[in-house]
């Protein structure tokens, strides 16, 4: 992995994004000119490491989010699923769900969507993780219409989130699509096992366990202390 050392040269550059206003273009603009001519190499794993390295070292969210932008806008690069999703998981964690919304109306822009790849999967994603469900499920029967699908990961994202969020009508809807496609996981199995305790089904979320250990499928230690804990009332 490529490693952002501590006195690199994106440290004063992140420090100025932080400081700077985002409503002063001139600021804006200055700032694109500083990262452009350090004339780094973008990547994928790059960019990761640089995303990860300012969230962890005291840089707000903010910047970490206008060195994405900044990325996104370099005719070398591309974003991928892994960098949409880290940007979702920063700002998911700091609760700054107004900024991803934000972000995820700008990102249906038609500068952004020349490049399809994942195109809805980071829709449906991004609006289930920043607590709009209707408008992943809108997003998800949009991308089902056109004959495109979620992949593996982008599908226990959504229905966790659905869980999450109490959309169950919805949860019973999207486990069905990933046990016809062959996706069904010890992960599928906690988040649905999760959905029934959050419905407080406990006799059902104990059948269930009974059922995956009577097909003789594992089941993880974690799923079966957390039954324990909720059918006690802890």
């Amino acid at each position: 992995m490529v490693q952002v050392p501590r006195h690199s040269p994106l440290r004063p550059y992140l420090r100025h994004l932080k400081t700077h206003n985002n409503t002063d273009a001139d600021a804006r603009n200055a700032a694109d000119t500083a990262l452009s001519k350090l004339n780094l190499r973008l990547s994928e794993s790059f960019v990761l490491e640089v995303l990860k390295y300012g969230h962890r070292n005291g840089f707000d969210v903010l910047s970490c989010l206008k060195f994405f932008d900044w990325a996104g806008r370099q005719p070398s690069f591309q974003h991928r699923r892994s960098t949409f999703y880290a940007v979702f998981k920063i700002l998911s964690k700091s609760r700054l769900m107004s900024v991803m919304l934000d972000f995820l109306e700008k990102f249906m822009n038609p500068w952004w969507c020349v490049h399809r790849i994942r195109y809805y999967n980071t829709l449906v994603v991004g609006y289930a993780v920043a607590g709009k469900p209707y408008v992943a499920l809108h997003m998800f029967g949009k991308m089902r219409f056109q004959g495109l699908d979620l992949d593996e990961f982008s599908y226990h994202v959504f229905l966790n989130a659905l869980v999450e969020q109490g959309c169950f009508d919805a949860v019973e809807a999207i486990f069905k699509q990933i046990f016809l496609r062959g996706f069904e996981s010890d992960i599928t199995h906690l988040i649905m096992f999760k959905s029934m305790c959050k419905r407080e089904k406990f006799d059902e979320a104990e059948r269930y366990l009974e059922r995956l250990v009577s097909q003789g499928k594992a089941v993880l230690k974690h799923i079966v202390r957390e039954g324990c804990l909720r059918m006690q009332g802890g």
